[in-house]
């Protein structure tokens, strides 16, 4: 963490695996509300394969 921001990977993913940062709170943020947006979606898209994949290896996806 810098000065009260989370430090991020390039998937925007914090050290806490699972755990993600976008915007204002992330560390290096543009502060700009578009930019948020973005990563927010780009977030759900890492969300939605982390799941996918504990998923299909618990036997739940063919």
């Amino acid at each position: 963490m810098h000065a009260g921001y989370e430090d991020v990977d390039l998937t925007l993913e914090t050290s806490v695996p699972g755990v993600f940062a976008i915007g204002d709170v992330r560390s290096g943020s543009t502060k700009r509300v578009a930019a948020a947006v973005g990563e927010g979606a780009a977030v759900v898209g890492q969300i939605h394969g982390v799941l996918r994949e504990r998923q299909r290896l618990a036997g739940g996806l063919r």
